[in-house]
């Protein structure tokens, strides 16, 4: 499925490793923007869930079909509504490209997050089947967005207000920035 529409705004996503805030981050973006949240972990088949939990690293083979469906989803989203906003770790340029692929003009702002912060966050967490133990594979997973179209890099070791003004002004200047290409040709 590929997004269509002169109207359509392009979809924005929140990445980055886990316990980088970006499920609150786009959350609250989307409550901004006017928009629908769509959280990525919502569209993980059970077989990679059992995976994480039992903390193995998912590997591409495991990322593919998931990322299709969050794709599929975010643009069925986008055709019937306001503004998507989703969080996804999408960790690979690979991955971001395969969803630039179905999702077109995608937005990406990328929290950034060393490894002692994510551990720390991420051994308070209850609520999610991510142990710690995985913070060292996703970093080691991690590309950074470098030099990809519409994409910002924001540090997230921050508290979490300052992460999310730092995430809205990163926003703000790529939607400016895009709009002067617009404008002038």
């Amino acid at each position: 499925m590929e997004l269509k529409g002169p109207a359509m705004q392009p979809p924005i996503m929140i990445m980055g490793i886990m316990a980088s805030g970006k499920s609150r981050i786009a959350e609250q973006i989307a409550a901004r923007v006017g928009g629908v949240f769509i959280e990525c972990d919502d569209w993980h088949p059970e077989s990679n869930v059992a995976k994480m939990q039992a903390g193995i690293p998912l590997t591409d083979e495991d990322r593919w079909p998931w990322l299709d469906r969050l794709a599929d989803e975010v643009g069925r989203a986008a055709e019937n509504g306001p503004r998507v906003v989703f969080s996804c770790s999408a960790l690979k340029r690979a991955y971001r490209d395969r969803l630039r692929a179905r999702l077109p003009d995608l937005t990406t702002i990328c929290l950034t997050l060393d490894a002692e912060t994510a551990v720390q966050r991420s051994s308070g967490r209850s609520d999610h089947f991510m142990p710690t133990e995985l913070v060292d594979s996703q970093l080691a997973t991690l590309e950074l967005p470098e030099n990809e179209p519409r994409t910002m890099t924001v540090d997230a070791t921050a508290e979490f207000e300052a992460v999310l003004e730092a995430a809205a002004r990163a926003l703000q200047a790529l939607e400016r920035s895009d709009s002067k290409r617009v404008v002038s040709g």
